[in-house]
């Protein structure tokens, strides 16, 4: 008699595999990044497949250029099965929750934080920490960057101020208002 080699069946094979009808939309999942293109991150989601983060859900710049092929991540399921079925993902509102956290830790320790000039208006300068909007009081710089605001009209004023766009200035946040 031949010992005949038992083949797994389907239902075997699923059962090492999660569910996906046990992972609901809005749901956080964590997965290793396996590929990252320009507009796209394909995450591989242990036990279940691929995920990808594409398009506006990539949350912004800054929060795309520290991730890293081989990197553990997490982020929220926005579909189980787009065209191609694979799993959609979004890492807005975890990048989102994770700078916010940032910032509050910076807030509440009195550390510094590098705030971008985007803009400028006649009070001071708009600004953009870790992809967080802010303003920074012109009167807050420091001496050596100073504005001049003797008897000067405040169109001269903003056009002082404009050489400060796109600048990066370490500054503490004085007040956080989510």
């Amino acid at each position: 008699m031949a010992n005949k080699e038992v083949q797994p069946t389907m239902e075997d094979l699923l059962k090492h595999v999660a569910d996906q009808k046990d992972i609901q939309i809005g749901e956080k999942i964590k997965g290793k990044i396996i590929y990252i293109a320009k507009n796209e991150v394909t995450v591989d989601i242990q036990n279940v497949g691929l995920g990808i983060v594409r398009g506006r859900e990539l949350y912004n710049e800054e929060y795309l250029s520290s991730l890293e092929i081989g990197q553990e991540v997490e982020a929220i399921v926005i579909e189980l099965d787009n065209e191609k079925g694979i799993m959609e993902l979004s890492f807005r509102a975890i990048g989102r929750d994770k700078i916010w956290s940032d910032i509050k830790k910076a807030f509440e320790d009195k550390q510094t934080v590098e705030a971008k000039i985007r803009d400028v208006n006649r009070g001071g300068f708009l600004v953009r920490v870790r992809g967080i909007y802010g303003f920074l009081p012109a009167s807050l710089l420091a001496p050596t960057h100073a504005i001049k605001q003797g008897k000067i009209d405040s169109k001269s004023l903003v056009n002082q101020m404009k050489k400060y766009v796109g600048q990066t200035f370490n500054v503490k946040i004085l007040t956080l208002n989510e």
